[in-house]
């Protein structure tokens, strides 16, 4: 087979490509998506455009990031970095593409109403919680809190308990909050959920 490459033991379960392999930049790159991955985790389009089978062969040029995978499936054939660059607002909703990556947005479509931090102020507890997309690499998000709006610290888990509960297929929860800690924070707080690209 041209697309399989043995192992020094001629075994049969090796499917990595040979770097010789025709499989190599000739399968359709239009029917990929973001997240998906070949059988080592490695992202899908390293080359010109996808191999072909299971693994994906190391380009000789770096690797794109995860938000331009994305780019190039949300802006088919569109290059210009002033519409799929990850700090560009296309669509004008005052989200970046980056944000509308991290959350599986369209980046194409207004989403005016997006709000992802929610606040919680029972009478014992506060609770800070964001809902992102589950198995999205490439992007982190932090929650900053603030008192003047000028000086951003993060909530670090030494301070405030953290929870990620997994709801449902592809979603995460992220929750911080404790008993007692709506007193022990300042009367007048902000917060700020920071996304930033990773890898």
């Amino acid at each position: 087979m041209p697309c399989r490459r043995f192992s020094a033991l001629r075994s049969d379960d090796d499917f990595h490509l040979r770097e010789d392999s025709p499989c190599r930049d000739a399968g359709d790159s239009e029917v990929l998506r973001p997240r998906w991955r070949d059988l080592d985790g490695e992202r899908r389009l390293l080359g010109r455009a996808v191999d072909i089978g299971a693994d994906e062969f190391p380009a000789e040029s770096p690797r794109k990031h995860y938000c331009e995978d994305r780019a190039t499936a949300r802006f088919p054939a569109q290059t210009d970095p002033v519409i799929i660059g990850p700090d560009v607002d296309p669509d004008g909703d005052g989200l970046s593409n980056l944000v509308e990556f991290a959350f599986d947005l369209m980046p194409t479509e207004p989403n005016h109403d997006f709000a992802p931090l929610r606040l919680t102020p029972p009478s014992e507890q506060l609770r800070i919680e964001f809902s992102r997309p589950s198995g999205i690499q490439g992007v982190t998000c932090e929650v900053l809190q603030s008192t003047n709006l000028v000086t951003w610290q993060p909530l670090a888990s030494t301070t405030v308990p953290s929870e990620v509960t997994l709801e449902g297929p592809g979603s995460a929860t992220v929750r911080f909050g404790r008993e007692g800690w709506f007193r022990s924070t300042a009367a007048q707080s902000f917060f700020l959920l920071r996304v930033q690209a990773s890898d």
